[in-house]
């Protein structure tokens, strides 16, 4: 997850946003901006929320069980 924080926030300021700006392009809180770009736990939806508003785009894989 910290790949994709760091990914998010240059990605954020070189469209040149503010975390305030990108939140509420994304609807959410300038804290859960915030909280992606810092690595930390966030709801799944928030993070959907924030990457479609950048137009980032990520796969998902899901792990088999061992």
């Amino acid at each position: 997850l910290i790949d994709l924080a760091v990914k998010v926030a240059k990605l954020r300021e070189k469209k040149g946003l503010s975390q305030n700006e990108l939140a509420k392009q994304a609807h959410v809180t300038q804290q859960q901006v915030s909280r992606i770009e810092h690595g930390a736990n966030c709801n799944v939806t928030t993070l959907l929320k924030v990457l479609k508003a950048l137009n980032l785009k990520i796969n998902v894989t899901r792990a088999r069980a061992a």
